[in-house]
């Protein structure tokens, strides 16, 4: 389909950035949003959910308070895209994304070195608040190693 060769374009040319970057883009003509960081994850880009459901990206974890506790960095060498879902705003606070399962997907654009894939895993770690409450995820990339020993992979 049309969305997966855009998909795929964009993951060729994330995989060929040298440098530090982080961004979001929101596609206003198609209701997508489009994130991306780096892959040594030099540049900060947080991410979480805010009470109402709204997902939202920035640069400065002081930004999330309503995001608490789901606020946390953004995987280095990965890229979120809604493209299978719409994504609304009410003005610069976050995006709804809605449609039919997940939300959007997070996708490494750093390349495996294994036959079988051309791009690394995602792996979920569960994230547990202090007094031992499931509060969510953090997201990394798998490493080469982790792929010789394949684990749960998003």
């Amino acid at each position: 389909s049309r969305s997966d060769e855009v998909l795929d374009l964009a993951l060729q040319s994330l995989e060929q950035v040298r440098g530090s970057f982080a961004f979001v883009i929101y596609d206003r003509l198609h209701h997508r949003v489009l994130a991306a960081r780096d892959r040594d994850g030099v540049i900060p880009l947080y991410w979480g959910t805010d009470e109402a459901g709204q997902l939202k990206f920035g640069s400065e974890l002081a930004d999330f308070a309503d995001c608490n506790p789901s606020a946390t960095l953004f995987p280095a060498g990965a890229m979120f895209t809604s493209a299978l879902n719409r994504a609304e705003s009410d003005g610069p606070q976050g995006w709804v994304i809605s449609g039919e399962g997940m939300p959007g997907q997070l996708l490494s654009f750093l390349p495996a070195d294994t036959d079988n894939q051309h791009y690394r895993g995602i792996r979920a770690i569960p994230r547990i608040t202090s007094q031992g409450v499931l509060c969510g995820a953090i997201f990394k990339v798998a490493s080469n190693a982790d792929l010789a020993h394949p684990v749960l992979q998003l």
